[in-house]
């Protein structure tokens, strides 16, 4: 399985409440106390969590990891933009939520989103390669959907490359379909945009969608 992209986003996943491979629980992150943070584990080794300033660097190396056995079909300025700089990710915690996936206090994964309207835009989608066909990615996006259902968003949209097929294979199984709408190239390289609506409450995804 692959899961992570570029301005757009890669495997998902929702959390079950009542799978018993995965529970609930508080944490304290960096050096400041969040009693009210929700930590979600796939076991006793992975835990989902919101990334601050302080994991920009973690995110970074993430990233560049993710993408490096792509890196020849991205133009050298695409793969800049999927690749951001330290500085860039600090500047995108400002505009929304980033969460990341650590195991063994290592992070391991990662996925940030931005209102623009109507839409919850996905981008920063990644997994690094000896993390992935554990259901990270799957969890990750899973967040992405409850945030947007708290906000009131009824509608998710990333962008994607046509050459991360195991990665749009799965947003098919979690409910994504390519639009027509959307940027079509990203400084050369090309995109297009997947989207999903939801409807009613955030759910459970079937438990075949866990294999990033």
């Amino acid at each position: 399985a692959t899961e992570y992209w570029t301005e757009s986003c890669g495997p998902t996943s929702t959390l079950g409440d009542h799978r018993s491979f995965r529970s609930r629980t508080r944490t304290r992150v960096g050096h400041c106390v969040r009693a009210v943070a929700m930590v979600d584990v796939i076991d006793q080794s992975t835990q989902i969590r919101r990334a601050d300033c302080s994991d920009a660097s973690a995110i970074v190396s993430v990233l560049r990891v993710a993408f490096a056995e792509y890196e020849s079909l991205y133009t050298p300025r695409a793969f800049a933009a999927t690749t951001p700089t330290a500085d860039e990710l600090s500047r995108r915690l400002n505009e929304g939520p980033t969460w990341i996936a650590l195991f063994h206090h290592t992070v391991v994964g990662t996925v940030s989103a931005v209102q623009r309207g109507e839409i919850l835009y996905i981008r920063s989608m990644a997994v690094v390669p000896k993390a992935r066909g554990q259901g990270v990615g799957t969890l990750l996006l899973e967040h992405v959907e409850r945030y947007a259902h708290e906000q009131g968003v009824l509608r998710l949209e990333l962008s994607t490359t046509p050459f991360l097929l195991d990665a749009i294979a799965l947003y098919k199984r979690l409910g994504f379909h390519k639009s027509d709408h959307g940027p079509c190239e990203l400084s050369g390289t090309p995109l297009f945009t997947m989207t999903k609506t939801l409807v009613g409450e955030s759910h459970d995804f079937h438990s075949d969608a866990l294999d990033m």
